[in-house]
């Protein structure tokens, strides 16, 4: 930076250097895992942006993700914008003191009733969209039309859980992934996208995507363009929304065979006589584990999420279903693997059920397929697990599982399931020390002279030779 300062004495100029330092910290860019949440716990509790700058919007997006602490009053805003004025007047809000999804557009339609409840104390995720001829209401699988003739308005402020910083009708509870865009969203868009984190923000029409994984000195950062949100109170809190990396896949679903959802690396395959969904089906492949893990064994880092938005919440039993490209399911006995499922849009407090062992394994695809599911209703997510860590190797020849376990290691007594006739085990530490040579005369071997690390063990039996690896703890 250079000063240059004149006076009656004459003229002196100093120039320092590195005065100012701009650092490039990325909070701008998007992030694909969610992090943090804001939330709203009292009345003065918002967030707003004054700057935004787009004229004669009539085609409107938003989405997001909410979890109300309790039943909200009446009125109470998710989003407010513009000045409240006239045209200038459209809210997204909660009505009825049981948290239905209502809105007002164009300072209009304050009665009109969706009957879609947004769930308290959970997660749920919401959308409107509007044209010149309609306003649509999402509310996870289910959503309302109403026939509205709106107007154009000009959007320059927006307020998120405030209408429009009134001391009363504040929503409390958090939010996480909003989006606004100056287009509306097909169904298609809007359910595709429910809970994938966004890593393509080249759409024209999108105004704002905001995160909430920073609060930078009062500051949220707009991952789009630079309709930046104040700070008004709350805070950001650990977000466990159901969201993150990946891709979804739709299907209609109305009748029997496989269903491939194949950017999921998920199959259905819908018996040829029964009932189905008849309707859309969206499998969301995760790329990172959940919020919680079930009490097993990770195979891979991601986790699935199956929406049905048909009309059928129940229909014929789930013949199978294929998991693929799960690198390491080559290597795990049939039986050690399992599924896991809970509720679509559970959080981190929410436990997961053992639906179904694993019916069979494709070494060559990596895949693991479930038969006889038991699967009559999707709105899961399902999380593959090697339950307890049972660790095993399919025998070669005969095709008997060979299952060692507990692996980890850690009571001193390796069990084996699986040998027929005289067998042997031989094992060998990382340095390929000969450390184990001796005859299995039962179903477990005392191992408490070993220290802890890594072997490799190699058991013979009279039809088949099985090696892997062992880990003593």
């Amino acid at each position: 930076m250079t000063l240059t300062v004149t006076n009656d004495n004459g003229t002196d100029t100093k120039t320092i250097s590195n005065m100012i330092v701009v650092e490039d910290n990325n909070l701008c860019d998007p992030e694909p895992y969610p992090q943090m949440a804001f939330e709203a716990n009292e009345d003065n509790d918002y967030l707003v942006n004054k700057t935004v700058d787009e004229t004669s919007v009539s085609d409107f997006s938003f989405t997001a993700w909410l979890k109300p602490n309790g039943i909200q009053p009446n009125y109470s805003a998710i989003f407010s914008l513009s000045s409240g004025d006239g045209n200038e007047k459209n809210v997204l809000n909660f009505r009825e003191s049981n948290n239905t999804l209502g809105f007002h557009w164009n300072g209009t339609a304050w009665n009109w009733d969706s009957n879609l409840i947004v769930p308290p104390n959970e997660w749920s995720f919401v959308a409107i969209t509007v044209t010149s001829s309609k306003v649509n209401l999402y509310v996870n699988e289910s959503s309302f039309s109403f026939d509205f003739n709106s107007v154009p308005f000009d959007l320059n402020r927006i307020i998120l859980g405030s209408y429009y910083t009134w001391s009363s009708r504040n929503y409390k509870g958090l939010i996480e992934e909003a989006t606004f865009w100056k287009r509306a969203l097909s169904n298609e868009e809007i359910r595709l996208s429910r809970h994938i984190t966004k890593s393509n923000l080249d759409d024209d029409d999108l105004i704002a995507y905001y995160q909430f994984n920073h609060n930078d000195g009062g500051i949220i950062y707009d991952k789009k363009n630079v309709n930046y949100l104040n700070v008004n109170g709350g805070e950001l809190v650990i977000s466990d929304a159901p969201v993150g990396p990946g891709k979804s896949s739709l299907i209609s679903v109305d009748g029997g065979g496989v269903k491939d959802f194949s950017e999921t690396d998920l199959s259905i395959k819908f018996p040829n006589n029964g009932s189905y969904p008849d309707g859309d089906v969206v499998v969301s492949k995760i790329d990172i584990n959940p919020s919680k893990i079930p009490n097993t064994d990770s195979i891979n880092s991601k986790y699935w999420i199956i929406n049905n938005y048909g009309n059928n919440v129940n229909f014929s039993d789930v013949e199978t279903i294929e998991f693929s490209n799960l690198n390491g399911v080559e290597n795990l006995s049939v039986s050690g693997i399992e599924v896991f499922v809970r509720d679509r849009n559970s959080g981190k407090s929410d436990n997961w059920i053992s639906q179904r062992k694993a019916s069979s394994i494709n070494p060559s695809e990596k895949s693991v397929t479930f038969n006889s599911t038991g699967i009559n209703t999707f709105d899961y997510q399902i999380y593959i697990g090697t339950n307890g860590a049972i660790v095993g190797i399919e025998g070669l020849e005969s095709g008997v599982p060979i299952i060692l376990y507990p692996n980890p290691m850690v009571d001193k007594r390796l069990y084996i399931k699986g040998l027929s006739g005289e067998s042997r085990i031989n094992l060998y530490d990382a340095s390929g020390k000969h450390v184990l040579n001796e005859k299995l005369l039962k179903s477990s071997v005392n191992l408490s002279n070993l220290s802890p690390g890594i072997y490799i063990y190699i058991l013979e039996s009279e039809d088949q030779i099985v090696s892997g690896k062992l880990v003593v703890k």
